[in-house]
């Protein structure tokens, strides 16, 4: 009786809050979106996405960037859709929490499809209620449309890894074209891919090789065409800005997972609205998360290794030994990139990492001793559980009690629509003038 109580928590009674915390969690990200962060940069964002659709015309670049370097335009044409329906700022920020909605949906039938639901579950209820990842999906923000592609990348190069089908090689380098758009930190993707099939001895015909750097040169050409016409300038004028140390930088790797370094956001002083004890233990379960995904590194390596020496490498990799690298080889070259070219320690950064860390948890969860597995699961759940509640309080803090924030996160639309109605009118009679080139 007492080993059939220990498989019903195992297997039932804990997919239960997990399965919660995800549904949760997604509902939390469509609630107040009158209370989103939006500043200049969003605002000219929406704006200028707005412009070239009432023009009719395709974009050559984005924003430009702290370094001066302009974005792909890529993320302006993303804000299309909704534009399509609607000039307005809360309907364009709908449309960008839609797409994060539905790439928790496809982190979870990814894993579902990879390792079952005790590898679906506990990683996509992390990303779900994670306060970090529930901040960066709910702006005009182009690092905040970054885990969708990311999910969609994983899903392609996988399937392609498996069955060898030429359209999922060329959807991956679709997808990737589209995500080294959004973001610089993702610009070193193409690379760790590389990295990646060249670990798996996976080599392409030479035909599909040309179709996707054909793909590549398509959606990058108006961008190509832009610094052709600039002289390539712009590639010539840009800053460095100071380099973030590699303790910073693990730091964000792992914080951003859940609840580390919220100050930032909510600047030095905690908001009065916020229990004194709720980030602290927030935080803690961050740790807890970190903890877990190295304990998660070191079983599935020891696997992979152990396996390796009594099959043929790479051939008896499963699909998810083959994702866990891929995820690796990313984490590992942008660290690289990070300490070689000396970049900044911000939050955003640490996106082009998802989902790796609430992966390897779930892989410690199912390669440790069943009895150890379900303590840690069980703590797993009230990680999650804090995690949401500490959510809940934020939006709290961004509806009713703005006053208290003085960090990043500046004044809430709401709060500042009467600034912003004027330009958002301007926006909407098309009075925004189209950038020159």
């Amino acid at each position: 009786m007492p080993m059939r109580v220990f498989q019903f928590l195992r297997r039932e009674a804990l997919a239960i809050p997990l399965s919660l915390a995800i549904v949760v969690g997604v509902i939390l990200r469509f609630l107040a979106l009158d209370a989103m962060e939006f500043k200049a940069d969003e605002f000219n964002a929406f704006a200028l996405a707005a412009a070239y659709l009432q023009h009719g015309s395709l974009p050559q670049v984005g924003l430009q960037s702290s370094t001066g370097l302009f974005n792909p335009p890529f993320f302006l044409v993303l804000l299309w859709p909704a534009l399509l329906f609607r000039v307005d700022p809360l309907f364009v920020t709908g449309w960008i929490v839609l797409l994060n909605a539905a790439g928790i949906l496809g982190l979870f039938l990814f894993l579902r499809r990879l390792g079952g639901l005790t590898c679906a579950l506990p990683a996509t209820a992390v990303v779900a209620s994670a306060p970090w990842l529930f901040i960066l999906s709910r702006k005009i923000w182009a690092q905040d449309a970054l885990f969708p592609f990311l999910i969609l990348m994983g899903w392609l190069l996988i399937s392609y890894a498996r069955d060898r089908r030429p359209w999922h090689l060329w959807g991956a380098a679709a997808s990737i074209a589209l995500l080294t758009q959004l973001h610089m930190s993702t610009w070193v993707v193409p690379i760790a891919v590389a990295l990646w099939l060249a670990i798996l001895r996976i080599r392409p015909r030479w035909r599909d090789m040309v179709i996707v750097i054909a793909v590549f040169l398509i959606l990058y050409l108006p961008y190509i065409a832009f610094h052709v016409q600039d002289g390539f300038e712009n590639l010539t004028h840009t800053t460095t800005q100071n380099a973030g140390s590699i303790l910073h930088q693990l730091r964000w790797m792992v914080g951003i997972n859940g609840a580390v370094g919220l100050d930032y956001i909510w600047g030095p002083v905690r908001p009065a609205a916020i229990p004194s004890w709720l980030p602290g233990a927030a935080g803690a379960g961050t740790w807890f998360l970190g903890i877990g995904a190295v304990a998660g590194l070191f079983l599935s390596m020891k696997h992979i290794l152990s396996s390796s020496s009594r099959l043929r490498f790479p051939q008896h990799l499963s699909a998810l030994d083959q994702y866990v690298l891929l995820l690796l080889c990313i984490a590992l070259l942008s660290f690289l990139n990070y300490l070689v070219m000396g970049v900044p320690a911000f939050p955003h950064y640490h996106l082009v990492f998802l989902p790796l860390l609430p992966l390897l948890c779930s892989l410690a969860l199912m390669m440790l001793p069943k009895r150890i597995s379900l303590l840690a699961t069980l703590l797993l759940a009230i990680i999650v559980s804090v995690f949401l509640v500490l959510v809940l309080y934020f939006l709290t803090v961004i509806t009713d009690h703005p006053d208290q924030l003085n960090g990043d996160y500046g004044t809430p639309y709401r709060n500042a629509q009467d600034h912003w109605i004027p330009y958002i009118d301007a926006v909407r009679k098309g009075q925004v003038r189209l950038p020159k080139g």
